[in-house]
């Protein structure tokens, strides 16, 4: 009877998780929060517990995906609880990691790399560690506005990039960093080269693609190049329709009005704007 019960649940916790890796959040939260719902049915043990501590994680990354950061952090903070129990240090290692890309979202840089150097020193708990950690200390100094603490994080995992994704990854954020000191010339360097560096494979790295060309929009406005701009801001937005981030399409939009306002094309903006409402 346990296993006729348990199963059914574990098996909502895999379409979710699946569903929610490759972007298809609705069905993601529906399978997620059907099993959410189902284990509490559960007889109580550990076998309960561990799934529900799963779940919780597999929800906190689709909430994290999603922006949706308050939600997020309820299933963290319930996770890491639950798990204090268990003593199970890989999945403590995936629950402080998704908590450290949660306190980054919210603003709190140093609370997430705090995270990220502790996990720095027990690397080989979880896979690429060494590498992810450094790149995303990396993304919170950029986010701090420390281009030179940037530089040395993202240095150190020159020789561990493994993959295409992992490179253009580093190449973007080599291209933020030069942004943020104001070498634009080289910042351009680095996102021309991402965007080369994908080539025909767009569709495989869609969310990368249209991640760089919002961010090489934005630097060619701040260069005054506004018809340059507005001609990658457009084709970011198309992009992005394939990737469904909800996020990113409000930015896009937000970057066009002030690119069209800029041309003085004030009607045009203000239908940009209210794309977003």
């Amino acid at each position: 009877k346990t296993n006729d019960t348990y199963y059914p649940v574990l098996l909502d916790y895999y379409k979710g998780s699946y569903s929610c890796v490759n972007s298809n959040y609705k069905e993601g939260f529906r399978s997620l929060n059907e099993a959410q719902n189902n284990v509490k049915k559960l007889p109580n043990n550990d076998k309960k517990t561990t799934l529900d501590i799963r779940i919780r994680l597999a929800l906190s990354g689709c909430f994290i995906s999603c922006d949706m950061l308050s939600e997020a952090m309820i299933q963290l903070q319930k996770g890491i609880e639950e798990n204090e129990s268990f003593g199970d240090n890989n999945r403590q290692i995936k629950l402080e990691n998704n908590l450290a890309a949660l306190y980054s979202l919210m603003g709190k840089q140093d609370e997430s790399t705090m995270i990220y150097k502790k996990m720095l020193q027990e690397p080989e708990l979880f896979t690429r560690g060494f590498f992810y950690c450094n790149y995303n200390i990396a993304n919170n100094f950029i986010n701090k506005g420390e281009a030179d603490s940037a530089l040395y994080y993202l240095n150190r995992i020159q020789d561990d990039i493994e993959t295409k994704q992992e490179r253009l990854l580093v190449t973007k954020k080599y291209g933020d960093v030069y942004a943020l000191k104001r070498d634009m010339t080289v910042s351009i360097d680095y996102f021309e080269k991402v965007i080369q560096d994908i080539g025909d494979d767009t569709l495989a790295y869609i969310s990368n693609y249209a991640s760089v060309k919002q961010t090489y929009a934005e630097i060619l406005y701040r260069m005054g190049c506004e018809n340059d701009a507005l001609r990658e801001t457009e084709n970011a937005l198309q992009i992005n329709e394939r990737s469904g981030n909800i996020s990113r399409k409000a930015n896009l939009l937000h970057l066009k009005s002030n690119i069209l306002s800029s041309l003085g094309r004030n009607e045009e903006a203000l239908s940009s704007l209210q794309e977003m409402l």
